[in-house]
C-alpha cells in the first residue's frame, strides 16, 4: 500500500497510535492520537475508496484537509475527520480562535456544519 502522509512524515499505513499534543502549550491541552493525515488538499482527493483504505489498515481516525470543527455527529464518520489548517494566511491567535470557535465552519463549506466525505 502507498505510505499516507503523517503530521509530520510519511509513515506506511501499517503505522498505529501516532501521539501528538495539540497546540503551542500541550500542557493546557489533551493529548490525542493521530493515526493518518490524507495528503491532498483539495476536496475530492478523498472518497469513500480512501476511507476504506484507511479503515482497512486498521487506522482508528484520520483527518482529511476539510476545513471544520469536530462534533458529537463526527463518531461515524473517524476516517474523515475535519481539521483546522494553520497555515502562512491564518496564523494569528485571533484567527485560530475564531476557526475553533466553528464560526467558519459553515462559511467554507456552502453552510453545513457537519463535515465529511
Amino acid at each position: 500500500m502507498m505510505p499516507m502522509a503523517g503530521s509530520t512524515q510519511s509513515m506506511p499505513l501499517s503505522r498505529k497510535n501516532r501521539k501528538c499534543a495539540h497546540g503551542p502549550d500541550s500542557a493546557s491541552w489533551s493529548t490525542a492520537t493521530i493515526d493518518a493525515t490524507y495528503p491532498c488538499g483539495y476536496a475530492s482527493a478523498v472518497g469513500d475508496r480512501e476511507v476504506g483504505f484507511v479503515r482497512d489498515a486498521g487506522y482508528a481516525s484520520a483527518v482529511t484537509t476539510r476545513h471544520g470543527v469536530l462534533r458529537a455527529e463526527h463518531a461515524g464518520f473517524l476516517q474523515a475527520l475535519p481539521r483546522i489548517s494553520v497555515n502562512g494566511r491564518y496564523q494569528s491567535v485571533a484567527h485560530i480562535r475564531t476557526m475553533l470557535s466553528g464560526v467558519t465552519t459553515p462559511l467554507a463549506n456552502a453552510g453545513k456544519m457537519l463535515v465529511t466525505i
